[in-house]
């Protein structure tokens, strides 16, 4: 095997930020998850500018790499133009705010808890405070209908996408899940009206 070689390259499946990490307001990649920040935004333009070290090593090893935002909405935002054509076509056609006032919404929610962190924790009553992406849900769901819209789709002339029992057979398998998390937070209650529009 030649130096260098590369054996396996391992990729998440599906990633969101969690709604209570300290790392929120570090752009990043909706889909692969590369950190997006600038050198300038990490060390401050005045600190780069003064410190010749400090910009050669900058010049030499940091990872520029140009933002993209969905072209439908400001809400997700990627590293290069593969992880945005592959999160629309595996999830966020489906999750696009731009598509679904409940996407929206379920967005709007989880912004309003960040903001709830910031103030401090007599904001947080009534929040389900767990390490927990509603976002992430939203897209498992969502990559099981497109999925199951693509194989379906490639079995039918027609086209006309995943019946109601395609959809089932597949939600099927993610019931432990959905019992484990429960029907009764507002999470929980907005991702289940984005799927309900989906189909």
């Amino acid at each position: 095997m030649d130096t260098h070689f590369v054996v396996f390259r391992e990729q998440p499946v599906l990633l969101s930020s969690i709604l209570d990490s300290d790392y929120n307001d570090t752009p990043a990649c909706s889909h692969c998850a590369n950190c997006l920040i600038s050198a300038e935004q990490f060390f401050g333009a005045k600190l780069l500018k003064g410190h010749k070290l400090l910009k050669d090593a900058v010049d030499k090893f940091w990872t520029n790499r140009t933002l993209l935002k969905c072209d439908h909405c400001s809400v997700d935002i990627y590293c290069s133009e593969k992880c945005k054509l592959d999160s629309w076509n595996n999830y966020h056609k489906l999750l696009c705010p731009s598509v679904s006032k409940h996407t929206a919404k379920l967005y709007d929610i989880c912004n309003q808890f960040k903001k709830a962190i910031r103030v401090g924790s007599s904001k947080l009553e009534g929040w389900w405070m767990d390490s927990f992406s509603p976002v992430l849900l939203a897209k498992l769901w969502a990559t099981i209908l497109c999925d199951t819209g693509r194989d379906v789709s490639t079995g039918r002339s027609d086209k006309e996408g995943p019946s109601d029992v395609d959809i089932a057979i597949s939600n099927k398998k993610f019931a432990r899940l959905e019992s484990n998390i429960g029907r009764r937070s507002q999470f929980f209650a907005t991702i289940n009206l984005c799927l309900k529009n989906f189909v």
